[in-house]
């Protein structure tokens, strides 16, 4: 395996070492050249040996092309090819240590299971809107005027697809998609083709963390927001009081990172699938009885979120 580098997907130091792509602009994937050598049938449990040779770092398109010409045959000697033994998780090159393997998850097997041997008992998805310039604003008299706008136009527009002559034309055909007045998502779609209404809601309105550092309001009014996590748990209102834990999703381009905040953070705060670990949760409290000095209900009960294992081994490790 001779690896020609290049991965034009990368940023930073990262980029600058991939350097030169092979193939120029026709790829943004890194190039290798991979031969199959077949083994004569004797022992069929003996592993294949595998050379690998890396390129190297900072080279140009025509430095690795010259490298190439240079060496002229896999066979030459003076490529120094090395042998790779993989480990048990299947590594070739950057093996893992194990030491992975050792910590605790973040996260639980289902949500809000306060049983899970885990350092959490829930998570969510960063709040994904699917109109970001819709429903985010630095100014909360803007983002009024402009929500408000966008609920009557789809209202106009359900109330239009209901009363339709064609009643076999679908939402999805019917809709007037002028991005001036909308943003679309399939969700919302779906919300008109059953002719469902939207009301706008004055006190739907939080803080939002958008990318870090950098705070807005959002509006989360019904049917407005493509996917809504756990947020409604998590900050059930706009007083609600939390502290959340983000870190990068599965599939980044970017190196991780991580950030505690006390506003909503969104989906794309670091990179796709930013996920969200929070210190509360919130209940609706079902119960109407008020105690006997108490002449005010409140309508959520606070939970812990991390879970009653992580809380034992704590006080296991740093004492009570």
């Amino acid at each position: 395996v001779f690896n020609l580098r290049g991965n034009c997907r990368t940023s930073g130091e990262q980029r600058r070492k991939e350097s030169g792509n092979v193939f120029g602009e026709g790829s943004r994937t890194p190039i290798s050249i991979t031969i199959l050598v077949r083994k004569p049938k004797k022992d069929p449990e003996e592993l294949a040996a595998i050379l690998y040779k890396d390129i190297g770092d900072y080279l140009t398109r025509e430095d690795k092309l010259k490298t190439i010409k240079d060496f002229g045959s896999i066979l030459s000697t003076s490529i120094g090819l090395s042998s790779i033994a993989p480990n048990e998780a299947g590594d070739w090159i950057n093996q893992r240590d194990g030491l992975f393997e050792t910590f605790l998850p973040l996260e639980c097997e289902g949500k809000f299971n306060t049983k899970s041997t885990s350092v959490f008992c829930v998570n969510s998805r960063g709040l994904e809107t699917a109109r970001d310039s819709w429903v985010y604003n630095s100014s909360l008299h803007e983002l009024s005027k402009t929500t408000s706008r966008m609920v009557a136009f789809y209202n106009e527009q359900v109330s239009a697809f209901v009363n339709r002559k064609e009643s076999s034309i679908p939402a999805k055909d019917f809709i007037t998609y002028d991005p001036t007045k909308i943003s679309w998502s399939t969700n919302l779609i779906e919300a008109v083709q059953k002719g469902a209404t939207a009301t706008f809601e004055q006190d739907r309105f939080s803080i939002g963390m958008y990318r870090p550092f950098f705070k807005q309001h959002v509006y989360r009014g019904e049917k407005f927001i493509n996917r809504r996590g756990q947020f409604d748990q998590f900050f059930p209102t706009p007083q609600s009081k939390n502290l959340v834990i983000c870190v990068s999703g599965a599939n980044i381009r970017r190196p991780f990172s991580c950030l505690i905040t006390d506003a909503i953070p969104d989906l794309h705060i670091f990179d796709e699938g930013t996920q969200c670990f929070p210190l509360y949760w919130y209940e609706k409290d079902e119960c109407d009885q008020l105690s006997l000095f108490d002449n005010s209900k409140n309508e959520y009960k606070r939970r812990s979120g991390l879970s009653d294992f992580i809380l034992q081994r704590a006080r296991e490790e740093y004492g009570p």
